[in-house]
């Protein structure tokens, strides 16, 4: 139930951003945060198949060639899971500096796939000038998102949690 409401959510989120949100000068990607989250909050092969399947989401909205949002997704969910396990470091701050490398990375990780494997794409300058403004972007959207998906995961738990993703 939470999982699809998640996804719905993600679907949301990811139709604001592929739409109406590209006439700002920079805009925020919603998946990065989402699957950040979804690797902090949840095992690591279900958030990286929930993180894959909005990465999917993403492909089919963006118009770019498939997969490359799914592999991102499923990556920074990994990563995701895999520091807030090794580092044990939760709260805002952390999530913020997470969500801001995970942008970078994911970033620079499409510049590079899109530039070695899509035939015919020869401006990858105009991706690398647009890499600092989404970057503050994402990372200025990434508590909100953050907060949206805790209210989520929140819905029908009777007994409150000690700590949370944000540290509330």
């Amino acid at each position: 139930m939470k999982a699809a409401l998640i996804l719905v959510v993600g679907w949301l989120l990811l139709t604001l951003e592929t739409s109406a949100l590209y006439a700002l000068p920079a805009a925020p990607s919603f998946l990065i945060p989402l699957a950040i989250y979804l690797g902090f909050s949840r095992e690591v092969v279900r958030a990286a198949l929930l993180a894959g399947a909005l990465g999917y989401l993403a492909d089919l909205l963006g118009g770019g060639p498939r997969g490359l949002n799914m592999f991102l997704a499923m990556g920074l969910s990994m990563l995701g899971s895999v520091l807030s396990t090794r580092l044990f470091l939760r709260g805002a701050i952390f999530a913020t500096v997470l969500t801001a490398l995970g942008s970078l990375l994911a970033q620079s990780l499409t510049i590079g796939l899109l530039v070695a494997f899509y035939r015919g794409f020869e401006r990858s300058e105009l991706l690398v000038s647009e890499l600092f403004p989404v970057l503050v972007a994402t990372t200025l959207v990434a508590g909100p998102v953050f907060l949206l998906l805790e209210k989520i995961d929140a819905i029908g738990v009777k007994v409150k949690e000690e700590s949370t993703i944000l540290g509330r």
